[in-house]
């Protein structure tokens, strides 16, 4: 009996790991992206993507979101559920972000990434981008951002508010084959100023806020032939109005890179709040691409923000 059962699990064995193995050759069969891409038979594949924003997915490299010129004084966390379309590239993907207030309106630190993305693309985007997914269809994982807000003037009464931002893209996201995200880590800094003019008479209108960016954003690539990185000049305007329970916002933002092959993005994106109590938010938001961010998308989040003070300055006595 224990002889049968040895013998009937070594054939188990051998046929479960001839089914992995071949298996495991079909998953390796790449003929046919070899036709596609007119592989040279030595170069890494790779070299092949463009790693732009016109040849990736909508998070790859997206252009970074606008503020009024003030670091946010209050713990935020956010979360949002966005929805893309494109020219035969279609997105969902769970966008999640935290702002911390390690001095509060003066230095926060904030980290976002998309831990989930479906995506779904037709047989010409791949082919394009060749990809080297035959199936071009699956699920993704994104990028994690860490980004530090520096306050260098605030709430003076004849000087715009000012504001740093230093921001670091790490390298977790994939798979590359999907061409979705670059898989090379990318910084940028930049500057903003802006102005909140307050309406204390009126009966609904709280604020009007007006601010403008200017920057640097910088991606590493992988062709070693060419250039071993993409470099960008950051660039946006935005237009905020607050009113007792609501907030409307809108943003024409993007960058301009250097190479010229698909790397400059341009979005104009609006988002309506409501503001409930104890510091809870349901917002909407709409953005269309243009230029080489060839996407237009739809997103609804929930926003909590509360007090909290890690590090504060103490009156002497």
């Amino acid at each position: 009996m224990k002889i049968r059962i040895v013998l009937l699990a070594v054939l188990l064995g051998l046929c479960g790991g001839k089914w992995i193995c071949t298996g495991y050759a079909q998953e390796e069969d790449w003929t046919w992206w070899n036709e596609l891409a007119h592989w040279d038979g030595h170069t890494p594949w790779q070299y092949y993507y463009t790693y732009s924003p016109r040849y990736f997915g909508p998070n790859a490299f997206p252009v970074p979101k606008m503020g009024d010129g003030k670091v946010p004084e209050n713990l935020v966390v956010d979360a949002a559920v966005e929805q893309y379309w494109g020219y035969g590239d279609n997105a969902t993907d769970l966008n999640l972000r935290i702002d911390i207030p390690l001095y509060p309106k003066y230095v926060n630190l904030a980290v976002w990434m998309v831990p989930v993305e479906y995506y779904n693309t037709s047989i010409h985007v791949r082919n394009e981008r060749l990809m080297r997914t035959k199936v071009p269809k699956g699920f993704a994982v994104g990028d994690v951002y860490i980004q530090t807000g520096i306050q260098i003037l605030r709430d003076r009464p004849k000087a715009p508010d000012i504001m740093i931002n230093l921001c670091m893209k790490t390298a977790p996201g994939g798979p590359l084959t999907a061409a979705r995200y670059f898989d090379t880590p990318g910084y940028f800094f930049d500057a903003t100023i802006g102005k909140t003019f307050t309406f204390e008479k009126t009966k609904y209108l709280r604020s009007v806020a007006v601010s403008g960016r200017a920057g640097f954003l910088c991606w590493q690539s992988i062709r070693a032939d060419q250039s071993m990185q993409d470099d960008a000049v950051i660039y946006g305007v935005r237009v905020g109005l607050t009113t007792n329970h609501w907030q409307y916002e809108v943003d024409f933002s993007g960058y301009q890179g250097w190479e010229h092959n698909g790397d400059c993005p341009m979005v104009l994106r609006a988002q309506v709040c409501r503001n409930f109590k104890k510091g809870n938010s349901l917002y909407f938001g709409g953005l269309l691409g243009f230029q080489d961010y060839k996407y237009y998308a739809v997103s609804i989040g929930y926003r909590f923000s509360t007090a909290l003070k890690l590090f504060e300055r103490k009156n002497s006595k």
